[in-house]
């Protein structure tokens, strides 16, 4: 693994492990096992380093095989999307990734409920944030089912 991909793996870990408050140069130094200013050297700026992490994150969610889960990628994506909307930088540097996201699902749908995609998105970006939150037996598929079934005309509850 080439340096820089080494600091990067060390950074998600990081952020996954603390949050945005936790990830800094030195901190990711230290998990990545390198000397000191190796992350400052690959990475200038804090605002490059998130960036960075955020990409990465953006690129390992849209890798996962269909209906893999991995909660602590959940929750670092989530935190950074809400980061996104208080940090101009963040949301131009994830953005591009946003969208392609978007486009796949928009290319995956089968569903006749009337969402446009990005809605659709945000429902499902909420269901992740509730679950996270709150972890309820009830998947997000089974929600969307039922959200599926109702839009259709059925009487199916939603949890």
């Amino acid at each position: 693994m080439a340096r820089r991909e080494q600091v990067l793996a060390a950074a998600v870990a990081v952020f996954q492990q603390g949050g945005p408050h936790a990830l800094t140069h030195r901190a990711v130094d230290s998990v990545a096992r390198v000397p000191d200013g190796t992350t400052s050297n690959a990475f200038r700026s804090r605002n490059e380093l998130v960036g960075a992490v955020a990409r990465e994150i953006a690129r390992r969610r849209l890798a996962a095989p269909e209906g893999a889960v991995d909660e602590d990628l959940s929750l670092a994506w989530l935190e950074l999307v809400i980061l996104a909307q208080r940090d101009p930088g963040l949301h131009q540097a994830i953005a591009p990734v946003r969208a392609e996201m978007l486009e796949r699902l928009d290319g995956a749908r089968t569903d006749d409920i009337p969402l446009t995609t990005p809605a659709l998105a945000a429902l499902l970006t909420g269901l992740e944030l509730a679950q996270a939150i709150c972890p309820e037996p009830t998947s997000v598929r089974e929600l969307i089912d039922a959200l599926a079934r109702r839009a259709a005309g059925g009487d199916a509850p939603l949890a």
